[in-house]
């Protein structure tokens, strides 16, 4: 039986620790953690410091060509760690809190509530070019947990709308969603629907339709019976197992194959028909704008592949091996690049409330061959002794010779800042854990890959600690050749939210009575300022020096790229430029609202029916894509499906560098790179506010974007504007920050989006659908 409600509507839990803390936290509005007051929250034991290198992440690990296993959505309560500073130092306490998150497996019974778990990213799914993901998605998070989030207006009253209708709502009548000045968020652009799953597959060049990264799908929660749910990997195996036979001959017959695109070419209709008979019990009293079934029955009728599922989906899509196994009619331009990918859930209005929950994790995905980028490098290391082998293996093996670890970055926390009104930024874990340990042997080469999963923060990381050495091989899971490997050798490098890095890194051979190193960065939202920051505060691990082994070398080199990352020069380009503008209106009033402008259109929020429309498929456009929000925000900016080159920037805040890519520091602050005066040191630049012909790159400072070969990214934060002051011409003006990109729309046609990835921005309305090769008459999708 459903438990009474509070004032504001939120339904207590029925279960004893759920009811007791949701009572708690959500009296003061469910803020992000490090505003729980410690009179509020009885403390549980935080789990020890772990090693990375010791204690790994659960792996979902691909065999015979595919990838197969569940991910399950579930709930429950996670040990969220606080630190508190006092007068003599800081407390490190530990508080219950209902989470909701990605696991490899089902939940079979009762949970101890006197033992809470820590907060963890989902499992690590690891593939190879060439094999066929078939992964078993079910949504068993218990609704009654959630009473106060809604999906597609739920909670819409039964009179005329109202402002706020449909959205979530943290207090009754005061709080969100209504904000400052008297203004609303308002539907599909504000916090809602936080039960409903789905999985993006960041970094993945393959369909966005049917069932593959289709973000545009919803998957209720499993009906439930006697308090577990109905609906469980073993009811749907038969009908699943049948469509993964038939989904992984057609794809590897044909890289190119978006298939399947109708509920038909699933060839399971007992599962669907088992959908539509759930989809009309959850409809079943609810007013038709509430209705799931009409729309998938209106979509597939269209021939469109149907958007609202409960309780399961199977997740079917191929990483196609460059230049893979075509028709001879079609010719495959891009193909998947290996490297360091990561999922996480995609739903419109709730992907900064569930990715700060848990529902995250890395996807690795690999290219053995001798040139490739994971057989290269092993290639390279299994002929240097190390004491990280398996024990006896004497000959090469298909497993990494040196140590591999996988670092998710997230900022756990409970519900977004954004919603509650709270201050700050939460702080930074790494699977699960903050301020986790390192272990390293002095003169052992380790590779880490580290995914930001974070959903504010990005992080500056300007070095490691003295003695170590470091290169990083590739960004946003493509690899560096090796005039980029060798460029930015130990060059200070930004991770925003989204963005991964691949480092391999080398402990000093003598490294004195130290044996424990802090790995410090400086923690933020903009490139620029953090770059200002003369020293880091922000500790992300820590690294501990022990035991002993053989000195590894470095790699000397990188593999060539796949002949599919060459660069594209500006001639290649087959389209007009289009511009983009991101902005954040009143930044810091408490009513901001995050549009995108198109073409020098109107500033817009998210709307569904308006897309960017690119006609037709081996399409290659340069986009120039600009911030003027003037507040200290570099939006990232993410496109799914396609990576791009970067190949301009213009950052009007960036202070002056060094050839090390450090900053220059004059009496404890940074020089400026562009000033609207008179220039006062080499390599400065001299912007008019009046001209904005001016407002372009430094010519005299190299640029790292325009020589050499151009990087590959697949999120790029846009340098934030700053504004003209005064006394000089223009006085006033803003001058945006920008960057421009190039990419190939090519391949795989369908519907998809673009967005900042800062994810409360996206789901307060700075996205954007976009149309590729789309037939005219498709009915759109929705994403609320």
């Amino acid at each position: 039986m459903r438990a009474s409600s509070i004032a504001n509507g939120t339904t207590l839990g029925r279960r004893p620790l759920r009811a007791r803390w949701l009572l708690g936290l959500l009296a003061i509005a469910a803020v992000l953690l490090p505003q729980i007051h410690p009179a509020l929250a009885q403390y549980v034991t935080c789990p020890p410091v772990v090693d990375l290198t010791t204690t790994k992440l659960p792996e979902i690990d691909a065999a015979n060509g595919r990838l197969k296993g569940i991910v399950v959505l579930a709930d429950e309560q996670r040990a969220l760690t606080i630190v508190k500073t006092l007068p003599n130092g800081k407390e490190t306490k530990c508080v219950p809190q209902l989470q909701r998150f990605f696991q490899n497996h089902e939940n079979t019974g009762p949970t101890d509530m006197n033992t809470v778990a820590p907060p963890a990213p989902g499992p690590t799914l690891r593939a190879s070019l060439g094999d066929v993901v078939e992964l078993t998605f079910l949504n068993q998070i218990d609704p009654l947990d959630y009473g106060n989030t809604v999906d597609r207006w739920e909670n819409l009253p039964a009179g005329p709308v109202v402002p706020g209708a449909g959205c979530d709502s943290v207090t009754n009548g005061t709080g969100y969603p209504k904000l400052s000045n008297g203004t609303f968020d308002t539907m599909p652009n504000c916090f809602h629907g936080s039960t409903t799953g789905n999985l993006h597959f960041h970094g993945t060049h393959t369909s966005p339709m049917g069932t593959a990264d289709n973000v545009f799908l919803g998957i209720r929660p499993s009906p439930r019976k006697n308090g577990a749910p109905v609906v469980t990997a073993a009811s749907v195996a038969t009908d699943f197992n049948a469509f993964f036979a038939n989904c992984e001959s057609k794809l590897k017959a044909n890289n190119l194959l978006e298939f399947p695109l109708t509920w038909a070419q699933l060839g399971i209709p007992n599962w669907v028909d088992g959908q539509k008979a759930m989809l009309a019990a959850y409809d079943a009293g609810k007013p038709k704008q509430q209705q799931l079934l009409p729309v998938d029955l209106d979509q597939d009728k269209a021939g469109a592949f149907p958007q609202y599922y409960v309780g399961s989906f199977p997740y079917c899509f191929l990483l196609p091996k460059y230049p893979g196994t075509e028709q001879p009619a079609n010719s495959m331009v891009m193909g998947q690049s290996p490297g360091t990918m990561w999922y996480h859930a995609h739903k419109h209005g709730s992907t900064a409330i569930d990715v700060s929950n848990g529902m995250l994790g890395a996807f690795i995905i690999e290219d053995n061959s001798p040139e490739g980028y994971d057989g290269f490098i092993k290639g390279f290391y299994l002929h240097h002794a190390n004491n990280r082998k398996l024990v006896g293996q004497t000959a090469p093996a298909p497993n990494w010779p040196i140590l591999q670890t996988t670092m998710v970055v997230n900022q756990f926390a409970g519900t977004p800042k954004f919603e509650t009104g709270a201050g700050g930024q939460a702080p930074f874990s790494i699977n699960g854990q903050q301020v986790p340990n390192v272990t390293m042997y002095p003169g052992e080469v380790q590779m880490w890959r580290i995914v930001n999963g974070s959903t504010i923060s990005g992080f500056y990381l300007p070095a490691l600690p003295a003695g170590f050495t470091w290169r990083q091989t590739a960004q946003d899971g493509v690899q560096f050749d090796t005039f980029n490997y060798d460029s930015r050798a130990e060059r200070p490098v930004f991770v925003a939210p989204g963005n991964r890095i691949d480092l391999l890194v080398q402990a000093p051979t003598n490294p004195g009575a130290t044996k424990t190193f802090p790995v410090l960065v400086t923690q933020g939202v903009s490139q620029s300022k953090a770059q200002k920051t003369l020293t880091p505060t922000t500790q992300l691990m820590t690294i501990v020096l022990a035991g002993t082994g053989p000195t590894m070398p470095m790699l000397p080199s990188m593999p060539p790229r796949p002949k599919f990352q060459n660069d594209i020069p500006a001639n290649a380009t087959n389209a007009p430029e289009r511009t983009l503008n991101f902005n954040t209106a009143g930044q810091g009033s408490g009513a901001s609202q995050h549009t995108i402008a198109v073409d020098g259109g109107p500033q817009e929020k998210f709307e569904e029916g308006a897309p960017l429309t690119i006609a037709k498929l081996d399409t290659i456009e340069e986009w120039k894509i600009s911030n003027t929000t003037n507040g200290g925000i570099d939006h990232p900016f993410h496109i799914h499906i396609n990576p791009f080159q970067v190949v301009e920037v213009f950052d009007p805040n960036q202070p002056l560098l060094d050839s090390h890519g450090h900053a220059v520091f004059e009496n404890g602050v940074a020089v400026p790179l562009y000033v609207f005066t008179t220039p006062t040191h080499a390599g400065q630049c001299q912007l008019n506010g009046n001209d904005p012909t001016t407002w372009h790159p430094c010519p005299t400072t190299p640029s790292i974007y325009s020589k050499g070969t151009n990087i590959w990214w697949d999120v790029f934060p846009i340098p934030d504007a700053t504004t003209v002051p005064s006394g000089v011409p223009g006085a006033g003006a803003v001058v945006p920050g920008y960057f421009k990109m190039r990419t190939k729309f090519v391949d795989y046609a369908g519907s998809f989006v673009l967005h900042c990835h800062i994810l409360a921005h996206e789901d307060r309305g700075m996205m954007l659908q976009v149309n590729l090769a789309v037939a005219p008459g498709m009915p759109m999708m929705q994403h609320h």
